[in-house]
């Protein structure tokens, strides 16, 4: 997909890192906490489950 559907209209190159980077930021807060602090999960298990919250944060943003 084109960077306009995720950043609208951004100034610089630096303002549009950061609202991509704000995209992803809680998904890999979520794996780094379960990494931590839940050690029965699996790796799969928790890379599908990233993989399908990043979805749905990208689709909900383009709507």
């Amino acid at each position: 997909m084109p960077l306009f559907h995720f950043v609208p209209f951004p100034t610089s190159m630096i303002e549009a890192d950061n609202i991509l980077s704000s995209l992803s930021y809680g998904v890999i807060l979520g794996v780094f906490v379960v990494a931590f602090y839940v050690k029965s999960v699996g790796c799969l298990l928790v890379v599908s489950i990233a993989w399908v919250l990043q979805r749905t944060v990208l689709r909900d943003r383009i709507r």
